[in-house]
């Protein structure tokens, strides 16, 4: 990786696929899930389910993007680096937004907003330490991170050319955890916080094995033995039946498709939603039920202000993509390179993939 300007390999079909799981969880949240948001009126009588299995995509993007970056990656430190400037200071601007938003509007079932809570919130790993999520839709950063501290370990110990073996024996451990909970040998609530990344990594190590297929277009004797222990732990780890495997087993399929699938121009509009989709996914619960219920008091029809509401937020995030995302992104790694010392070996310059824009 070019870490002079820190590019991340930026696939046309990944900022697809992001588009395609974040529009589905926007959705979910503003039709089947409004419908629980302070007894809110009916929404659409179409209402879009799997929102849970559907947030599985963007750990098996992780996973993908996440190794693909490691591998062409010198210095551990610049990971931890692109990461940090990436993901926090847009975190910690949703996370003051969000309780604004809960502390005057009063948003029913929202964390207490207090100074405690915004910095523990802040660490991007409350549940840690038993405190609440300021907006239910940060668990899933909450995984990303663990997940992100695992990759950066295998990398420390200059292990990443053995991460298939490594991510296959903690699939055997995330699988025993899960059974040692449902044999009341281990409590619930240690997976749902310090354990919480055993019910996920099958996705994490789905994408691992996809990027390997992907780059070398051959079936490898690590690359399938992985992807078959993560199919078979996903599976495993299921506790709704067997209905939930088929939608699993949905997903992996759906993700595939849309990765070997040439993009076609009637995909533009996904191609954008990837591009925001990080502010679009960190903003639009707690800003998009306010928006809702206040536009219905004067439309008094819920789905036109659904849709005012969506149009409002991809507004909103795609401004906070431009002008405050990408330039901190950019001043915090020209502020890296700057101050760090230089390469003993430089990287060559990616071909394999089509480079776009900044991740």
């Amino acid at each position: 990786m070019k870490i002079d300007e820190f590019r991340e390999d930026r696939l046309t079909q990944l900022d697809i696929l992001r588009g395609i799981t974040c529009l589905w969880i926007v959705l979910f949240h503003y039709t089947a899930r409004f419908n629980f948001y302070d007894n809110q009126p009916l929404c659409w009588h179409i209402n879009l389910p799997f929102a849970y299995d559907v947030v599985h995509l963007f750990f098996i993007i992780s996973g993908f993007v996440i190794f693909m970056m490691l591998e062409k990656t010198k210095r551990p430190f610049d990971f931890l680096v692109s990461r940090f400037s990436r993901l926090f200071p847009m975190f910690w601007l949703t996370i003051l937004g969000a309780s604004t938003l809960i502390f005057w509007f009063k948003i029913p079932d929202s964390a207490l907003v207090t100074l405690r809570t915004g910095l523990i919130n802040a660490t991007m790993v409350p549940s840690f330490f038993n405190v609440q999520y300021i907006d239910g839709v940060y668990w899933t950063l909450e995984i990303e991170f663990v997940f992100y501290a695992i990759m950066f370990s295998i990398v420390m110990f200059r292990s990443l050319r053995h991460t298939n073996v490594i991510m296959s024996i903690l699939l055997v451990i995330s699988c025993a955890i899960v059974q040692m909970v449902r044999m009341k040998i281990m409590r619930e609530e240690l997976i749902w916080s310090y354990l919480k990344i055993a019910r996920y990594l099958p996705w994490f190590c789905l994408g691992i094995a996809s990027y390997q297929f992907y780059k070398t277009k051959r079936l490898t004797v690590g690359c399938v033995f992985l992807a078959a222990m993560a199919l078979l732990s996903s599976l495993f780890i299921v506790d709704t039946g067997w209905y939930q495997r088929f939608v699993n087993i949905g997903v992996m399929v759906l993700f595939l498709i849309v990765l070997f699938y040439k993009p076609q121009p009637f995909m533009r509009p996904f191609v954008f939603l990837g591009a925001i989709s990080y502010p679009f996914y960190l903003i639009h619960q707690n800003i998009g039920y306010v928006f809702i219920t206040h536009i219905y008091t004067i439309t008094k029809n819920v789905n036109f202000s659904i849709f005012l509401a969506i149009i409002f937020v991809i507004s909103i995030a795609s401004f906070l993509m431009l002008f405050v995302e990408r330039p901190l992104t950019r001043f915090i790694r020209n502020a890296y390179k700057s101050f760090r010392k230089p390469a003993l070996k430089t990287t060559p310059p990616l071909t394999e993939h089509k480079l776009l824009t900044m991740n």
